[in-house]
C-alpha cells in the first residue's frame, strides 16, 4: 500500500514520511535509483502486471524472432507464392537435369542475350514463312536460298514490276477524275504513234495546228466519236487528256504483258486486265516478293549473331522446321534461365529466415520440397507476427520504467522473475519518499505533507 493511506487525509510529517520508508525497507531495499520528488509514476500496477504477464509468455529470444519477422515482413513471399515457385522450381529441375546444356549451350554466342527478343524474331521469321508459304511462294522460298540467280532475277522483277506500277499511277492520276468513253470499235494503242505527234504539237505550239490535223486526220475523226465527262473531244485540253489516257493503256499492257512473261518463273497467277482488283493483288504479290528479297537482311543477321555459326551450318533461315529446332533450343534456355531465377527466390527466403529459430527448419522443408512442413512454416510467421503487437506494449512499459527509475530497469531486465509480484505503485512511492529523506530537503524538518489522491503528495505550504 502506499503512504498516502497510512494517516488517511491527514498532512504528514518527515517523521512519518521516515517511518514509512524504513517499515518498506526490506521489501525494496534493492532498489538504488534517486529521484525528484515530485516525480509522477508513468505507469500502473495494471500495466506493470501486464509486463510481468507478457514476461512470462515470451522469452528473450522469442521477442528476437518476433522483431526480426516483423523487420523483413514486406519481402516475404505469400505462403501461395512460395509453394507455387517450389514446385514450379521442382518440375524445370527435373526437366532440365534430363537435357545435355552443355551441347545446347555450345550453340550460343552470348550467355546473357535477350531471351525475349531472341523468342520474337524467330517467331515473326516462321510466321513470315508460314504466310509466304500460303501465299503460293514456298518453292520460291526454297529456291531463293539453294539458287544464286534468283534472287538477282526476282529482284529485277520487282524492280521492273515497281517502276510499271509508277508510271501506270501517274498518267492514271492525271485523267483520275476524267470519265473517258471510247467506242468499242476504237482501238486506242494502235493510234499511239499520232497520239504522241498530237501531243509534241501541243507542247511546241501551244495548240493543235493545222499541219498536224491534215497529217492525222484520221485519228482526228475517230476522236471526235469519243466523250470526256460526256462532252465532245474539241479543246486542247481534251486532246491532252486523250493522249493520256493512252499512256494509261499503254502502261496497263506492259505492265500485263511483263507479269505475264515473268508469272510461271515466279510462282504467279496470271492477269489479263488492269482494274482496281487487280492492281490490289498486284500490289500485295510485289509486297510478298520485297519481304521474301530482305527477308534475309531483316532476320538472318539478327538471329545468327546470337549464335555460334560453326554450330549451325545445316541451319537454314528460310526453313519452318529449323526455326522450330532453335526456338525449342531457346525455351530451354529460358527454362534454365527461369530455373536460376526461381531458385534465387528460394534460396532469398531461406536465407531470410536462417537466424529466427522459429523458423529454423524452413530450409529443410524448402529443399525437400515438403510443402505440409512449409505451410507449418507459414502458420508459426503468422502467429508471430500477430504477437508483434504485444512487444510493442511490453517496449513501452519497459521504457517508461528505464525513463524513470534507470537502475531498477537494469535489475528487472537481467532478474525478470525476482520482480513478478511487486507493487509497482508502491514501489515507485518508496522511491520517491526516500530520496526525499536523503535530498537537500532534509534541511527543513518541519516539512509535512499531505495527499491530494491516492496517487500523489504535494509538500505543504
Amino acid at each position: 500500500m502506499a503512504v498516502d493511506t497510512i494517516k488517511n487525509d491527514k498532512c504528514l510529517t518527515l517523521k512519518d514520511i521516515a517511518s514509512w520508508v524504513k517499515s518498506k525497507e526490506c521489501q525494496y531495499y534493492f532498489v538504488e535509483d534517486i529521484i525528484d520528488y515530485k516525480s509522477t509514476n508513468p505507469i500502473t500496477n495494471k500495466e506493470y502486471n501486464k509486463l510481468i504477464e507478457l514476461f512470462k509468455s515470451y522469452s528473450d529470444k522469442n521477442i528476437k524472432d518476433i522483431k526480426k519477422l516483423k523487420l523483413i515482413e514486406k519481402d516475404i513471399p505469400s505462403e501461395e507464392e512460395f509453394i507455387d515457385t517450389l514446385k514450379e522450381y521442382k518440375i524445370l529441375k527435373k526437366y532440365i537435369d534430363n537435357i545435355e546444356l552443355e551441347d545446347i549451350n555450345s550453340i550460343f554466342n552470348n550467355k546473357n542475350f535477350n531471351i525475349k527478343t531472341i523468342k520474337y524474331s524467330l517467331n515473326s521469321i516462321k510466321n513470315q514463312l508460314l504466310f509466304l508459304n500460303n501465299n503460293g511462294f514456298e518453292t520460291l522460298v526454297s529456291q531463293y536460298e539453294k539458287d544464286k540467280n534468283v534472287p538477282v532475277k526476282l529482284n529485277n522483277f520487282y524492280t521492273n514490276s515497281m517502276k510499271l506500277l509508277k508510271k501506270l499511277a501517274f498518267f492514271n492520276k492525271r485523267i483520275y477524275s476524267m470519265n473517258i468513253y471510247v467506242p468499242k470499235d476504237i482501238e486506242i494503242l494502235d493510234f499511239k504513234k499520232e497520239l504522241n505527234e498530237i501531243y509534241k504539237d501541243i507542247k511546241e505550239n501551244g495548240k493543235l495546228t493545222l499541219k498536224c490535223k491534215m497529217k492525222n486526220i484520221a485519228i482526228f475523226n475517230l476522236i471526235k466519236r469519243c466523250r470526256i465527262n460526256k462532252c465532245k473531244i474539241e479543246t486542247v485540253n481534251h486532246y491532252l487528256v486523250m493522249y493520256n489516257y493512252m499512256k494509261m493503256k499503254s502502261m496497263e499492257k506492259k505492265l500485263i504483258n511483263y507479269w505475264n512473261e515473268n508469272c510461271n518463273e515466279f510462282f504467279l497467277e496470271r492477269i489479263n486486265e488492269i482494274n482496281i482488283s487487280k492492281l490490289l493483288f498486284i500490289e500485295n504479290k510485289l509486297q510478298q516478293i520485297k519481304n521474301i528479297i530482305d527477308f534475309e537482311d531483316s532476320y538472318k543477321s539478327q538471329i545468327l549473331k546470337e549464335f555460334a555459326r560453326d554450330n549451325l551450318r545445316e541451319f537454314s533461315i528460310y526453313n519452318i522446321d529449323n526455326i522450330e529446332d532453335l526456338y525449342n533450343l531457346v525455351l530451354i534456355k529460358e527454362r534454365e534461365s527461369t530455373l536460376k531465377n526461381l531458385k534465387r527466390k528460394i534460396v532469398k527466403t531461406s536465407r531470410m529466415f536462417s537466424d529466427i529459430s522459429i523458423l529454423k527448419e524452413f530450409y529443410t522443408y524448402a529443399y525437400n520440397y515438403n510443402y505440409e512442413g512449409i505451410k507449418k512454416m507459414y502458420t508459426i510467421i503468422e502467429d508471430n507476427l500477430k504477437k508483434y503487437e504485444d512487444i510493442i506494449i511490453m517496449e513501452e512499459i519497459i521504457s517508461k520504467i528505464k525513463s524513470t527509475l534507470p537502475m531498477f530497469y537494469v535489475n528487472l531486465m537481467s532478474r525478470k522473475s525476482e520482480y513478478f509480484k511487486l507493487d509497482y505503485e508502491e514501489l515507485f512511492e518508496y522511491v520517491k519518499y526516500k530520496s526525499l529523506l536523503s535530498g537537500n530537503l532534509k534541511k527543513n524538518k518541519n516539512i509535512r505533507c499531505s495527499t491530494v489522491s491516492k496517487e500523489n503528495y504535494k509538500q505543504c505550504s
